[in-house]
């Protein structure tokens, strides 16, 4: 029997703003993919694209992008956060210690949205 190769189409969608270099745009749409596909999602929103946030104590933080991957019709969902190379070609080498991507589940709200662990909310519309 052969392996299943069915590409599941994903739907994607930006909640910040879209970066205008192309390079990046590229990039953050691939390892978005990859967790979507590693998570058999239909749905993923990139919620962030960060190359230099700083915290509240104005540590610098490395440059990463967040996102949710969602399966729609099972009620199912995922925020996945990677940290990306300084040059921005791509993600950074996972460790035991420092995993990447991180991913996490994420609660259905009666099928009106998802809500993050730490208690923020996400609406699938």
């Amino acid at each position: 029997m052969a392996a299943n190769t069915a590409v599941r189409a994903l739907e994607m969608s930006w909640r910040s703003s879209k970066p205008r270099n192309a390079r990046i745009v590229e990039l953050t749409e691939r390892l978005t993919r990859l967790v979507a596909v590693d998570r058999d999602a239909d749905t993923a929103i990139i919620r962030y694209w960060n190359p230099s946030t700083q915290k509240v104590d104005y540590i610098k933080t490395k440059m990463h992008l967040t996102g949710f991957v969602l399966k729609k019709g099972e009620n199912t969902g995922y925020a996945f956060h990677y940290y990306v190379d300084d040059q921005k070609e791509g993600p950074l080498p996972s460790t035991p210690e420092w995993p990447n991507p991180q991913v996490w589940e994420l609660k259905s709200r009666n099928n009106t949205g998802f809500t993050f662990p730490d208690g923020e909310e996400i609406r699938v519309d």
